[in-house]
């Protein structure tokens, strides 16, 4: 285990001193706010990254991985405070900036001994830093992931940091890997038919299987949006298709509705609370099985599509009801249909992918009426 251990951390510090000028790295979003690493770092994990342990839930901040001791600067003109987790005073250490417009930036994981001595660990008052100004450095506890845990809040609620720093370099689209057909809010599987088709019918879930990275970093990331269509391929069929936009993380479903903590400390209800949505966007059965752990560098995501019309999101009300009348006409009547899912990151690149289908509504409703 000892070997393993090592080998896993030279592996991790090979990367890290064989990676590019900083200014090259990821892709961020049209804001104007410097990364706060001037040394070679990659992205670990992102804002909407679900991670599966010790319980799923989302990160709500950027990871930076770069070597310890790298320095951390502020991107922004503030008010500092030190940042203190009385349960893990060496790993969960850092500095909270509250800048004038009235957005807090968390920089977590520092190095309490290199914490710029303008913070007093008695008093724990605020001191105003300058944009650029060295707040510590990264501390390292995690010799397989050193990295620097970064979180923006707006209006007490946690924003994604990617779309207020400067846009980075990133040409690699995301990829889209298995979609997969379930009964409505389970885990019953749609199998395919005599013609190699999938065959929906009734309420139908569309998971999909969805990654995106951002080079040079090794670790399977999720992607800024998903949007997914649906379009019938009968010449003589008269259904209509549709689009939907299902996710797209400017912010975290279910944030809004969530009690204001009192303090930047209080930042595991949100964890939990979200547990649901988490639950209610990711599929977790044995087929499609959710799973991302932190320092490993290859994860899977499978989306449930169809839990959220517009941004609203319902297990149970989520879904392509296949089945559906209108003034007692079937609105997509039995035939093949596309379903094509497109994934974006924040550069704008877009990856696809398009699987057949074949609705069959009235030949498994005559089955059932035997």
């Amino acid at each position: 285990m000892r070997k393993l251990f090592i080998i896993k951390t030279l592996l991790c510090f090979l990367l890290l001193v064989s990676l590019p000028s900083g200014d090259f790295l990821a892709a961020g979003g049209k804001g104007n706010y410097p990364w706060p690493i001037k040394a070679p770092f990659a992205i670990g994990n992102l804002y909407h990254t679900v991670l599966t342990e010790p319980y799923p839930y989302f990160h709500h901040g950027v990871d930076l991985l770069a070597r310890p001791f790298t320095n951390v600067y502020s991107v922004s003109d503030g008010d500092a405070q030190l940042f203190l987790d009385p349960d893990d005073t060496n790993h969960r250490s850092g500095v909270v900036v509250y800048e004038d417009n009235g957005l807090v930036w968390l920089y977590l994981h520092l190095k309490p001994s290199s914490i710029t001595t303008k913070l007093d660990w008695m008093s724990n008052r605020r001191a105003r830093v300058k944009r650029g100004e060295l707040l510590g450095i990264v501390a390292g506890q995690i010799p397989t992931f050193p990295h620097l845990h970064l979180e923006l809040w707006n209006y007490h609620r946690p924003v994604n940091p990617m779309l207020y720093l400067k846009p980075l370099k990133d040409t690699k689209k995301p990829e889209i890997g298995r979609i997969h057909f379930y009964k409505n809010n389970s885990d019953e599987r749609m199998k395919p038919g005599t013609a190699g088709l999938p065959v929906l019918y009734g309420d139908v879930d569309i998971v999909a299987e969805v990654r995106d990275w951002i080079p040079p970093s090794p670790y399977t990331l999720t992607p800024y949006r998903i949007d997914y269509r649906v379009e019938p391929l009968d010449e003589d069929s008269e259904a209509r298709g549709f689009r939907n936009r299902p996710y797209r993380f400017d912010t975290l479903p279910g944030l809004d509705k969530l009690p204001m903590p009192r303090n930047y400390w209080g930042i595991d209800p949100y964890l939990l609370e979200l547990k649901g949505k988490v639950f209610s966007i990711f599929k977790f059965s044995s087929d499609s099985q959710t799973y991302s752990h932190f320092t490993r560098r290859k994860r899977r995501y499978f989306y449930i599509l169809t839990n959220s019309m517009k941004g609203k999101i319902s297990e149970e009300k989520g879904y392509w009801n296949t089945d559906r009348k209108r003034r007692g006409k079937a609105v997509y009547p039995d035939g093949r249909y596309r379903i094509t899912v497109s994934a974006y990151d924040y550069a704008g690149n877009k990856g696809e992918k398009s699987v057949d289908v074949l609705v069959e509504n009235e030949e498994s409703s005559s089955e059932s009426d035997d």
